[in-house]
């Protein structure tokens, strides 16, 4: 299969870029007081220990870096971490977490997709490229990309087999496709792209679960606002929306359960030029 066989199946983006900024600046306070990841606890954390990436490495761009907490827990590590977002509130928040860790990380408001690394100066510029549970990574294009500003190793992470007690139910009523369809989709053809263009990936899966509560106003606007994200909502929607959560609250509250897959995709570029050498 070639590479333009692969691209032609891949789905398209499902989600708005100003309805995901919207998303993303409202789910930022929820991050804010998580412990920075380590490898007990975090699959890319593990394998870069796993695999003594540290040893080889002095640079990470964090793709999607969110409130940053990936880029402060390298920092510490002794990695000069770089970090975009296109989320202005959840950079926000990581400038204020960076004085408060005290790190030399620096963060900028880009989005990846539109992102030119020529211009930035950034192909082949980052020992490590990280992307971890972000939706910056939605094609092929945006896929590879990740490959070509890195000069050593990418590790790509993405949940996979997700189920969200709320979000599933919800995405039904809306008559849209199951979640899991293109998580999945987009997963396969991910290790088929690195594949063809060459190179070994490892890969690594961790099965997991998720329990959160949130105050049904807050859920109201949460899922409203997720559900926007793939297409405009029109009134009807929203109003079968705030009926369900209404239904489902316990004592004022909407409990979410989620069980998902999460999996991690990464490959080392010098495996290539060793073949490429023999």
């Amino acid at each position: 299969m070639t590479l333009d066989q692969i691209e032609a199946l891949w789905p398209t983006r499902q989600h708005q870029t100003h309805q995901s900024i919207a998303w993303w600046n409202n789910h930022s306070k929820r991050y804010t007081d998580r412990a920075l990841p380590n490898a007990a606890n975090n699959i890319a954390m593990e394998i870069i220990e796993k695999e003594g990436i540290l040893n080889h490495a002095i640079n990470c761009l964090d793709v999607g870096c969110g409130v940053g907490r990936l880029s402060f827990a390298l920092e510490k590590l002794g990695i000069q971490a770089t970090g975009i977002d296109f989320s202005d509130q959840m950079l926000k928040k990581a400038i204020e977490l960076n004085a408060f860790y005290e790190t030399r990380a620096t963060f900028y408001q880009e989005d990846w997709e539109n992102l030119n690394l020529e211009q930035k100066k950034w192909e082949c510029a980052y020992d490590i490229v990280l992307a971890h549970m972000t939706p910056a990574v939605h094609s092929m294009e945006t896929l590879i990309k990740l490959n070509e500003a890195s000069r050593r190793w990418v590790i790509l992470v993405k949940p996979t087999r997700r189920y969200n007690s709320i979000l599933g139910p919800l995405r039904k009523l809306l008559h849209r496709e199951p979640e899991n369809t293109h998580l999945n989709d987009t997963w396969a053809l991910s290790i088929a792209t690195i594949w063809t263009l060459g190179y070994c990936p490892h890969l690594e899966y961790k099965s997991t679960f998720w329990e959160s509560k949130l105050p049904l106003d807050e859920a109201i606007e949460s899922y409203t606002l997720r559900l926007n994200m793939e297409k405009t909502l029109n009134q009807e929607e929203k109003s079968l929306i705030r009926n369900y959560l209404n239904a489902n609250a316990e004592q004022g509250q909407i409990v979410e359960e989620t069980k998902l897959t999460i999996a991690a995709l990464y490959w080392e570029k010098e495996d290539i030029k060793l073949k490429e050498e023999h």
